[in-house]
């Protein structure tokens, strides 16, 4: 939420987002879809009734569940504020969690949960088109263009 900002203010050169930034002069690049699951933790007493996210503002549970055609009126959510902590928590047994599909392919104590489609989200390259772009911005630009897809995947 606080990216077009961070790119309006000219703190960045350019953000990714997962919505393209309806602004005059900001190109937006589609690079791919990131794939979102539901996860839980490999232990036998973990919580399974609640859900991690980043804080109250985060909706992507209510997305994945809307995704599932399941309502989410009065589903309880615990927030941890960033990704890592969400999947230790989900590891530690404190919940379930939507994160990507590419941030836990590799860590032990987490696993899918079957019974759930994955999710994907578009995910956009922003940045303010200019007259002149230096090398290194030319070059940075190509290579996530071209070699973001490879992680998404």
């Amino acid at each position: 939420r606080d990216l077009p900002n961070i790119l309006f203010s000219g703190a960045a050169d350019m953000v990714i987002t997962n919505e393209p930034i309806q602004k005059k002069d900001v190109e937006n690049h589609l690079l791919g879809h990131e794939e979102y699951v539901m996860i839980q933790s490999t232990l036998k007493n973990s919580r399974d009734d609640i859900y991690l996210d980043y804080d109250e503002g985060d909706t992507l549970t209510h997305d994945f569940f809307k995704a599932q055609k399941q309502k989410t009126q009065n589903i309880q959510r615990n927030f941890l504020g960033d990704i890592y902590s969400i999947i230790d928590g989900v590891k530690a047994g404190v919940g379930r969690a939507v994160v990507p599909l590419h941030l836990c392919n590799d860590i032990k104590g987490i696993e899918v949960v079957e019974n759930y489609n994955a999710m994907k989200i578009p995910v956009y390259l922003n940045y303010y088109t200019q007259a002149f772009y230096t090398r290194l911005q030319e070059q940075t630009l190509e290579i996530l263009k071209q070699r973001v897809v490879e992680y998404l995947s």
